[in-house]
C-alpha cells in the first residue's frame, strides 16, 4: 500500500504540475473589433499577441501602479505577462479595477474572466504569493474570501456579475 501511495504521488507531481506550467493563450482582434483569446493562435492574423501565464496575473514591479489609499503599493496592470488589455472603445472610461485571488479559486477565475472578456482593465493581485497584497486586502476588509474585488471607490466580496456592472456603472 506505502509503494502504491508513494508512485501515486510521484505521478500527481510529475505530471500534475507540468500540465498547467506551458499554458499559452493567444488573443487577437478580428475584422469586426472583436477580441479573442484561444490555446491555438489564430490561422489568418499576422498581429496576434502571445500571452503566457500560468496562475493569471503575476505581481510585477516595474509596470504595476500604485492604488489611491495606498500610494506605496504597487498594482499590477491587468492583464497576464504585463500585457495592456486593449479598451472596448476609445470613449469608454471605468474606474480602478482591483482583483485580489488566489490560482485556485474557480470564482477568482470567473471574476478574471469577467473583466478580460469585456476588455476592462484590471489589476490581480495573489494574496498568497503576494505578502503585500495580502496586507492591504486585509486592511480593506475584514473577510479572507477571494474574489475580493474594488471598483473604484466599492468593495465587493466574491463574484457577482451584477455587483460588478452596477459598480463600473458607478451605482
Amino acid at each position: 500500500m506505502k509503494k502504491f501511495s508513494l508512485l501515486f504521488l510521484f505521478v500527481v507531481v510529475l505530471f500534475g504540475e507540468n500540465n498547467v506550467s506551458g499554458t499559452e493563450i493567444y488573443q487577437w482582434t478580428d475584422e469586426a473589433g472583436v477580441t479573442h483569446f484561444s490555446d491555438t493562435p489564430p490561422d489568418n492574423i499576422d498581429d496576434s499577441i502571445k500571452i503566457t501565464s500560468t496562475t493569471g496575473h503575476d505581481y510585477d514591479p516595474e509596470n504595476d501602479k500604485p492604488h489611491a489609499n495606498f500610494p506605496d503599493m504597487p498594482a499590477g496592470d491587468g492583464t497576464s505577462a504585463g500585457k495592456k488589455a486593449k479598451p472596448a472603445s476609445k470613449a469608454t472610461k471605468y474606474p480602478k479595477v482591483e482583483l485580489y485571488s488566489t490560482n485556485w479559486c474557480r470564482y477568482c477565475t470567473k471574476a478574471r474572466q469577467f473583466f478580460i472578456a469585456r476588455n476592462i482593465p484590471f489589476s490581480e493581485f495573489d494574496i498568497e504569493k503576494n505578502r503585500d497584497a495580502a496586507r492591504r486586502m486585509k486592511q480593506l476588509t475584514k473577510r479572507n474570501g477571494v474574489p475580493f474585488v474594488i471598483i473604484g471607490d466599492k468593495s465587493i466580496q466574491g463574484f457577482s456579475e451584477a455587483r460588478y456592472l452596477a459598480a463600473l456603472k458607478g451605482n
